[in-house]
C-alpha cells in the first residue's frame, strides 16, 4: 500500500508530500539552472549582481542569492550508488512545497538492537533549493517496532552549504566501510531508567530550539512532545528510553500532527546530540 496515496489528503494542505516506490527519486529529480536576475525598471531591464535558481520545467524561480551554488537533487541521487550496491533500499521521499528535501535509505540485512528493539541500518540526506538549509547527510537506524528514525550524529555525518558536492561521494564509501561503528555507537547506548531530574534535563535540551508559543504559552511542539513521552512511559518502562521513542516519534511522523519540516529536523538533530553524544 503507497504510504503517499493514503497520507496524501491529511498533508496537502501543509504542502507536504511522501513519496515512495520507483518513481520517488524521479519526483524532485527536476532540474533546475542559476540564470541572472534583472530588475524590470519602466520598460528597461536594469542588471543586477543576483542570480535566481529556476525550475526548468515550470519556470518558477525557488531562490534568490549573490552567492549560491546549488546541490542538486540529481547529483545527490547519482552519488548514493555505492549505498544501493551494499544492500541499501529506498524507504521514503519527503518534500515541502517542492523546495526541502529528505531521502531516506534503509538497509534490511543490517539489523541491530536499541534497548531491546529490533532496528535496521538507516542512512538520510537532506537537501533544499531555497536557501533554507545545508543539505546534510547521516547514518543511523529505523526502530522496527513503529518506524522511528535516528541518526547519530558526530563523526557520522556530513553537513555543507550550498557551494558544491566534492565531499558527498566520499562520505558514501566511508559510510559503507564504517557502518559498523554506527551500529557499535547505538548498541552500547546505556538507557538511564530512574533519574528523573535527568531525564527533564534531557527534555530542556532536545526542545531548547523551539521558540515559545503566542501569547507566552508553551511551543505547541513542545507540548505535543510531553503527550508523546506519556504515552511512551506506558509502554516502556525506562525513562530515558521512552523520551528518546518519543522524539523521533515526532522527529518521523510529526507531520501528521502538523509537526513543520523545520521541527522535526530540529528534534532529529537535538535527539542525536542528546542521545548518542554526550
Amino acid at each position: 500500500m503507497n504510504l503517499y496515496n493514503i497520507q496524501e489528503t491529511a498533508l496537502k494542505a501543509q504542502g507536504y508530500k511522501i513519496y515512495e516506490g520507483e518513481q520517488a527519486l524521479h519526483q524532485i529529480c527536476f532540474n533546475v539552472e542559476m540564470k541572472k536576475i534583472y530588475y524590470d525598471d519602466g520598460g528597461f531591464y536594469m542588471n543586477t549582481d543576483y542570480k535566481g535558481l529556476i525550475r526548468e520545467d515550470t519556470g518558477e524561480v525557488l531562490y534568490v542569492g549573490k552567492e549560491y551554488s546549488p546541490i542538486r537533487n540529481r547529483e545527490i541521487v547519482e552519488a548514493m550508488t555505492p549505498l544501493f550496491n551494499d544492500g541499501f533500499m529506498l524507504k521514503d521521499v519527503r518534500v515541502y512545497q517542492d523546495r526541502k528535501f529528505q531521502i531516506n535509505l534503509w538497509n534490511p540485512d543490517e539489523t541491530l538492537e536499541i534497548n531491546g528493539q529490533q532496528a535496521y541500518l538507516r542512512a538520510t540526506f537532506g537537501n533544499s533549493y531555497d536557501g533554507s538549509q545545508s543539505f546534510v547527510a547521516a547514518l543511523g537506524a529505523y526502530i522496527q517496532v513503529c518506524s522511528n528514525g535516528l541518526t547519530v550524529g558526530k563523526g557520522f555525518a556530513l553537513r555543507k552549504k550550498h557551494t558544491g558536492l566534492s565531499d558527498l561521494s566520499s562520505f558514501m564509501l566511508e559510510s559503507v566501510h564504517n557502518r559498523h561503528k554506527v551500529i557499535e555507537k547505538i548498541t552500547s547506548k546505556d538507557w538511564d531508567n530512574h533519574d528523573q531530574v535527568k531525564i527533564m534535563k534531557l527534555f530542556d535540551r532536545i526542545t531548547k530550539g523551539l521558540p515559545d508559543g503566542k501569547d507566552n504559552k508553551p511551543n505547541s511542539v513542545k507540548v505535543l512532545l510531553n503527550q508523546k513521552f506519556r504515552e511512551e512511559m506506558q509502554l516502556y518502562d525506562n525513562l530515558e528510553f521512552a523520551l528518546f521513542m518519543a522524539t523521533t516519534n515526532l522527529a518521523t511522523h510529526g507531520h501528521l500532527l502538523g509537526v513543520s519540516p523545520s521541527y522535526q529536523m530540529e528534534l532529529e538533530t537535538q535527539a542525536s546530540n542528546v542521545f548518542f553524544n554526550n
